[in-house]
């Protein structure tokens, strides 16, 4: 990318604080910063077979100062790596000036993902792994967005989960699906916010809803240490009606 003009050097100078602040390691779409600046991929594949990744993995882009990031299609698979970090379906967006500039066209960031499918088969993750994006300063910074429309997660029997891997988190995706592939043991992880959940011998979930209004469990046995006791109004549905399935508490 080439940044032009009087304001570049601010431009990326957070575009740089942006990529530092979230310990961003692998960036599977382009960076776009600046009003009008755009980076649009069709397909982005990440493909972890070998070595150690020392930081976080995003499938998206990185959006500052009103530029716009878009992928259609993200990829990623680990098979064999170890990754020292978490692992984003979507990109990241926003930056420490982003809503305090005094020209409102700046504020508005965007780092977009169409679809995203996360394989987890092999090899060892040390820390978290999430169905959408991440924003600079989600407390304070309301107008950079990174969103995820479909996002699909797959864990298989042979990944290795290390002592920082806590979570797996559907909220960030508009619609997001769990599937595990054999029988893995969940205790001691928490499962947040999935429309489907999709089993083969799967156990020890700790289960919370997050923003999603129901789940439905679909597949072979799954079985919850836990559920959401406090979600009242939350629905956990076992089978749906394109399959049936099988599930414990």
């Amino acid at each position: 990318a080439v940044i032009k003009g009087r304001h570049s050097s601010f431009l990326l100078k957070d575009t740089v604080d942006l990529i530092d602040s979230k310990k961003v390691a692998i960036l599977g779409g382009g960076m776009a910063t600046g009003a009008g600046a755009q980076a649009n991929s069709d397909s982005v594949s990440i493909d972890l077979a070998k070595g150690t990744v020392n930081g976080n993995v995003f499938g998206g882009g990185a959006a500052t100062f009103s530029g716009k990031t878009n992928v259609k299609e993200v990829s990623i698979t680990l098979n064999g790596a170890t990754v020292n970090g978490d692992i984003y379906a979507g990109g990241l967006a926003g930056s420490k000036r982003n809503d305090v500039v005094d020209r409102s066209w700046y504020h508005n960031a965007e780092s977009s993902v169409e679809t995203a499918t996360l394989t987890l088969l092999s090899g060892t993750i040390n820390g978290n792994v999430y169905a959408g994006g991440a924003v600079y300063d989600e407390e304070s910074q309301k107008s950079p967005s990174s969103t995820v429309k479909e996002s699909t997660i797959e864990i298989g029997s042979d990944l290795q989960f290390g002592e920082n891997a806590k979570t797996v988190d559907g909220q960030g995706a508009d619609t997001s699906h769990l599937k595990f592939s054999g029988d893995v043991d969940m205790t001691g992880k928490s499962v947040i916010g999935f429309n489907t959940i999709q089993g083969n011998g799967t156990s020890g979930i700790d289960y919370s809803f997050g923003n999603k209004a129901s789940t439905d469990v679909i597949g072979a046995s799954v079985n919850f240490a836990s559920v959401d006791k406090d979600a009242e109004d939350k629905v956990l549905n076992v089978g749906n009606e394109d399959a049936t399935g099988i599930a414990s508490i």
